[in-house]
Parts: structure tokens; sequence; C-alpha cells
């Protein structure tokens, strides 16, 4: 059974990849895994449950979902800085995540999913820091994550329609996280993000 969801949730990346998301069809994705359209259905729902499971695999792999959890703004910047080569590794797929991401459906499960499995880390580090005194007052936890998720999907938009080259992407992904960071930030934690702005100067 786990080798059969595998293989469900491989076939659903590369047929997003290959035709973007709004031309999977259930038919197509059942063909390429292997299974039958009932097959599809009775594990995941929809054609959208699939892809949402795909995506949320992906994702909680390369930014370390099921791993431990961010404790400091260096580990975050750290992730963020790991992005790029995965990005470019599987860039058609990383094109198609971000047409989802920007899709304007009113309700799209699995841009639900992107952003949820995106930001699952962000917002347990901000809640921590929000609670030892080290956001400003005025800065929202959840609020934060959302924005910073935005930015890095919008940076990863440019260069998936030429306007970024992959130096570029590394660099502003890093630092369109630190700008918003530096305003957000107290303390300790605003040292850090001071640290990794030298850094990202250098």
């Amino acid at each position: 059974m786990a080798d059969r969801r595998e293989r469900i949730l491989d076939a659903a990346r590369d047929y997003v990849a290959e035709v973007g998301y709004e031309r999977v069809t259930t038919r197509g994705l059942a063909e390429r895994a292997g299974v039958s359209p009932a097959t599809l259905f009775n594990i995941y729902g929809t054609k959208e449950g699939v892809i949402a499971a795909a995506v949320e695999e992906h994702l909680a792999g390369f930014l370390g979902s099921d791993g431990p959890p961010l404790t400091s703004i260096e580990q975050l910047i750290a992730s963020i800085r790991r992005m790029p080569k995965e990005i470019i590794q599987k860039a058609p797929y990383s094109e198609a995540m971000v047409a989802i991401f920007f899709s304007p459906e009113a309700h799209n499960p699995v841009r639900d999913t992107l952003r949820t499995t995106a930001q699952y880390k962000q917002n347990a580090l901000f809640r921590q820091l929000k609670a030892d005194g080290q956001l400003a007052s005025w800065v929202d936890p959840v609020a934060l994550s959302d924005q910073i998720t935005n930015g890095l999907f919008a940076v990863i938009h440019d260069w998936a329609i030429a306007r970024l080259s992959e130096r570029e992407l590394k660099k502003r992904l890093t630092s369109s996280t630190l700008v918003v960071l530096s305003a957000a930030t107290t303390g300790a934690a605003a040292k850090e993000v001071a640290r990794a702005v030298a850094q990202a100067g250098q």
C-alpha cells in the first residue's frame, strides 16, 4: 500500500510539472500512476486531494517540516537559503506551484496545502518569539508568517517568468525575508536578523 501511494504521489508531481495543474485529469493521473480512477478516489477522494498530498509530502521533505521545530531566526534563514537548489532542480514543478499559489480561485485546496505546509514551522517560531517579547508589539505572528510566505512565492514567480536569474533568486529569497524581519523583530531576534543582514551583504 505504501509503495502504491508513493507511486501515485510521484506520478502526480511529474504530471503537474509536465502539463500544469489546470490540465491534470483524474484519468490521466490514474494512467500515469498505473492504478484505476476508482483507486485514486478511494485513497484521496478527488484529483485535488491527490495533488495536495503530493505537494505536502514534497514541501515537508525539502523544507524540513516533518523534522525538529525551528528555534531561531538563524535556522529560518538557513532553511530559506536551502530553497533555491530544490526550486531550480525541479523548475517545471516549481513554476506549477507558483501558478497554483497565485491562482484566483476563491477555494483551492492545493493552494491551501502549499501555504499551510510552507508556514508550519514559521508559525511555531514566530509564536514563540512573540511570547518571549522578541516581536514588536504590533506584530501578529501568523500575519508575519503569511507576509514572508507571500514574499517568497513572489520572488519564485519573478524567477519563473525570467525576471530574475538563478543567482538573483538566491539573494532575493533571503533579502525579502530579512527586510520583513528587520521591521518585525526586537531584542535578541533583532540582533540575529542584523547578523544575517551583515552576512548577506558580504
